[in-house]
């Protein structure tokens, strides 16, 4: 106890401990405000930026790329255009003459009615069709009217490119033809080949799709036997099991 002007005080005395202790607390605020190293809260906000950017160039670099490829699509004649041929060549081109047609290499395809050069054609399945019509010699009605007094020869066919005229045929020619050209899209991943623009649209498969369910509505009693067993599998990827055909008269 002391007197200051008379009157008496209480002196307040500290610790050494808890000097020590105040003097830690101020140097641990100077240290963590003077400190070079990143409170984690920084650190947090610094990967966000860092993560918020990467997304962004990706996503930047995702739409170049994929404007690339739609102006590729766009200009590319075909998924399926032979590397050896120049990018600006037609696709199927055979000119606009026989004589022309014939000195780049085309032929009369039955299947597609169209000239085509070899890498447009599947000989051995257009053989196929050729020779899958009702007519004695296997091949298909084909006239030069409306009213099928006039037959045609596919060798009088071919020749009517040169004007673009046109020939009559039957129902059953055009069923053949869409059921052999999706067999031909199908093939022409395995060899290589190009199927003729007018073919491989989704119009012409969705024509296709509706003659075929057109002619299967005709017969109720046909289109409703009982006569294979489809295989439910997960992975349609592969091929584990095929159908099962289950009366093969009911097919006739």
């Amino acid at each position: 106890m002391v007197k200051l002007f008379g009157i008496p005080r209480k002196t307040k005395y500290s610790s050494l401990e808890e000097e020590a202790f105040s003097m830690d607390n101020e140097e641990n605020e100077e240290l963590l405000k003077e400190s070079p190293y990143p409170t984690p809260a920084i650190k947090r906000r610094g990967i966000l930026i860092t993560v918020g950017r990467i997304t962004c160039i990706v996503l930047a670099l995702w739409g170049f790329w994929s404007l690339v490829f739609q102006v590729y699509r766009l200009f590319s004649p075909a998924d399926c255009h032979p590397r050896m041929l120049d990018p600006g060549l037609s696709v199927c081109y055979c000119g606009k003459s026989i004589a022309e047609a014939l000195s780049l290499g085309c032929k009369y395809d039955g299947l597609s009615a169209s000239w085509l050069p070899p890498y447009c054609r599947d000989d051995e399945l257009t053989k196929q069709f050729n020779e899958a019509g009702p007519l004695p010699d296997k091949s298909w009605q084909m006239y030069a009217n409306a009213n099928g007094s006039k037959p045609m020869t596919i060798d009088q066919v071919e020749l009517l490119a040169e004007h673009n005229d046109m020939f009559a045929t039957t129902y059953g020619w055009h069923i053949a033809h869409c059921i052999f050209s999706w067999e031909k899209y199908v093939r022409m991943w395995e060899l290589g080949t190009v199927i003729d623009a007018r073919f491989q649209s989704a119009l012409h498969a969705g024509h296709c799709r509706d003659m075929v369910m057109e002619l299967l509505n005709r017969d109720a009693k046909w289109r409703d036997r009982i006569t294979i067993a489809i295989p439910v599998q997960f992975n349609a990827s592969f091929v584990s099991a095929e159908g099962r055909i289950l009366d093969k008269k009911a097919l006739n």
